[in-house]
C-alpha cells in the first residue's frame, strides 16, 4: 500500500463530485461543506440530513444513478456507494480523466483519502492510518476534540492577529519564529485550556511591545 502525504488543499468554491446519496456519503460530504467546496452529490436518494443541506442551498442533487461525463470539470471526486461496481467506475473514470479520486473503504482504488479531522476554525488537526483503520483514526480524533477545544480556534486568531502586527511593524522571518517560539512557553497554552484568552492577549501585546522597543535598528545604508 501506498503512504500518503498530507496535503492542506484549498477547495474553497472547487467542485467536488461524490457519488452516493447515503450516510457513508453524507460524512464526506459535511466535511467538503466545512471547507466552502462546492459539492455535488450524484444518487437517486438523498440521506435526510443531504436532503436538509440541499433545502438549504448547500449542495447540488443530481438525482439518478452515475453516468459517464459527470465527472467532466470536477476538482475531485469520491465514490460512496453501497455498489462496489459503481464505486470502481467513478474510481476507473476519474482516474483516466486526471481527477483525484477517493472510494470509501477501498485504499487500493483511491489517489487521495479523506481522513478524520479536527476543525477549530483555522486549527485543522487531521488523522490517518493511510486507510488501513478508521475506527482508529476516529478514536484518536475523539482525544484530540477533547484535547483542544473550541477556544483554540480564538487563540490561532489571535496568533493571526499578532503575526500580522509583526510583520507590519517590519519584523524579520527570524524575528517572528523566535518571537512564537517564547509566545508559545511557559503557561501560554494552560491559559488558553482555561479560556483566559485575555490573559493571553495581554501577554502577546506586551511582548510585541517589548520587542519593538528593543530590536535592533536597521543598518544603515553605505
Amino acid at each position: 500500500m501506498p503512504r500518503y502525504y498530507p496535503m492542506m488543499v484549498d477547495l474553497t468554491g472547487k467542485p467536488v463530485l461524490v457519488v452516493g446519496g447515503g450516510v457513508i456519503a453524507l460524512d464526506k460530504v459535511e466535511l467538503f461543506l466545512k471547507f466552502e467546496a462546492a459539492v455535488a452529490v450524484v444518487s437517486p436518494d438523498l440521506h435526510p440530513d443531504l436532503q436538509a443541506h440541499l433545502a438549504a442551498g448547500r449542495l447540488r442533487h443530481v438525482p439518478r444513478p452515475y453516468r459517464a461525463g459527470d465527472l467532466d470539470g470536477a476538482a475531485l471526486a469520491v465514490g460512496a456507494t453501497d455498489d462496489r461496481a459503481v464505486n470502481q467506475q467513478v474510481a476507473a473514470d476519474a482516474r483516466a480523466a486526471g481527477i483525484p479520486v477517493n472510494v470509501v473503504d477501498t485504499p487500493a482504488e483511491c489517489s487521495f483519502i479523506v481522513p478524520s479531522v479536527v476543525v477549530r476554525d483555522d486549527l485543522v488537526i487531521a488523522v490517518s492510518t493511510g486507510g488501513a483503520s478508521p475506527a482508529l483514526a476516529k478514536r484518536v480524533r475523539r482525544d484530540l476534540e477533547a484535547r483542544y477545544g473550541p477556544v483554540y480556534g480564538e487563540f490561532v486568531a489571535l496568533l493571526r492577529a499578532t503575526r500580522a502586527r509583526l510583520m507590519r511593524e517590519g519584523a524579520p522571518f527570524p524575528d517572528r519564529q523566535g518571537f512564537f517560539e517564547c509566545a508559545l512557553a511557559g503557561d501560554t497554552l494552560d491559559l488558553v485550556d482555561r479560556g483566559d484568552l485575555a490573559a493571553v492577549r495581554a501577554r502577546f501585546d506586551e511582548m510585541v511591545e517589548h520587542y519593538l522597543a528593543h530590536r535592533p535598528a536597521p543598518a544603515a545604508r553605505p
